[in-house]
């Protein structure tokens, strides 16, 4: 086991696998500072200047409600992509190195025990002659870093911190990554930024390993759910339909565990254009559709409902689609 920091991982949740999903605040979090949003909250001072700041949260806090399509098996389901959140499980395994370097702020939620996290180590290692920064001034924070260098001698037991340069995120070392691993947390996706060739460009790495890997097939195709309104613009009584419809197919395509059959998830849903459509992504359509098949017969809707089965993702413009008629209204 490497007990010394030999490599820095930029730390990101698993936007590759669809079965982790994030996590936003519900309608009814309020600020505690009295910004316009909640995930202000855990902005930093001074923020625009390499001399920011991070602001303690624990001594105002009180649980936050949260929702969205998370499964009680994520260890990280970030706040709105961006804010650090982990399970009670993550909390436990990790302990001292969350505990030493930030705040644990427990959340309301419907799955279990989770908690945002503060993170209030900030760390001067990166070596700015050496790394390409991309920014207006010197005093000022970056626009980005396509190539980082960190001083070893800066980073002695770091695990998990910030940097002046990138108020907004955050980096863990190799220590860090062994512990997750030998832990058997999930949900967490560790970037290679340090060290790297000189040249290269980790973004144009990962994204590359993104391709790559075997979870872009998890997403591969898609399923929409087409539900003709009665008018252009719906209803009162359309919306609490067309949320119910949703919410019961999200109950209908929930996995339990990680090693359960997974077949889809809602990306995403919207009215637009007289119809409230929902977008799931699957591996394979024909499979999610003969799944949800009684699902679809028994919808409440009374007008027409259509199904599309889109031959490759939902952005894959030029993916064969089949459309399929669930029922019309006249019928």
């Amino acid at each position: 086991m490497i007990t010394s920091v030999v490599s820095v991982y930029k730390l990101k949740p698993n936007l590759i696998d669809p079965r982790f999903q994030g996590c936003i605040f519900a309608t009814n979090a309020k600020s505690l500072r009295g910004e316009s949003y909640p995930s202000e909250d855990f902005d930093v001072a001074n923020g625009m200047s390499i001399e920011w700041t991070p602001r303690e949260l624990g001594s105002i806090w009180r649980p936050q409600p949260v929702n969205g399509p998370t499964h009680a098996f994520n260890d990280y389901p970030c706040l709105d992509l961006n804010t650090p959140a982990f399970s009670q499980r993550a909390v436990h395994a990790l302990g001292s190195m969350l505990a030493d370097n930030g705040e644990l702020l427990p959340l309301k939620t419907k799955i279990g025990k989770y908690y945002a996290f503060n993170c209030l180590t900030k760390i001067d290692a990166l070596d700015v002659k050496k790394s390409e920064i991309e920014r207006p001034y010197l005093d000022e924070i970056a626009l980005d870093v396509p190539y980082f260098v960190f001083r070893k001698s800066k980073l002695k037991d770091a695990t998990l911190f910030r940097i002046a340069e990138l108020p907004s995120s955050y980096f863990v070392t190799n220590l860090f990554k062994e512990r997750v691993e030998s832990a058997g947390l999930n949900g967490m996706n560790f970037i290679p930024v340090w060290p790297l060739p000189e040249g290269s460009d980790w973004r144009s790495d990962e994204a590359k390993r993104d391709r790559k890997s075997k979870l872009v097939q998890l997403a591969g195709q898609s399923l929409i759910l087409r539900l003709r309104l009665r008018k252009p613009k719906p209803s009162v009584s359309e919306k609490k339909l067309a949320s119910e419809i949703e919410e019961s197919l999200a109950k209908k395509l929930r996995v339990l565990s990680l090693s359960a059959p997974y077949l889809g998830t809602i990306e995403i849903s919207e009215f637009e254009d007289g119809e409230f459509r929902v977008f799931c992504t699957c591996p394979r359509c024909d499979e999610l559709a003969l799944y949800l098949s009684d699902w679809l017969e028994d919808v409440p809707w009374d007008y027409d409902f259509d199904i599309v089965k889109r031959y490759g993702n939902l952005y894959d413009q030029k993916a064969k689609e089949k459309r399929i008629t669930i029922h019309k209204a006249s019928a």
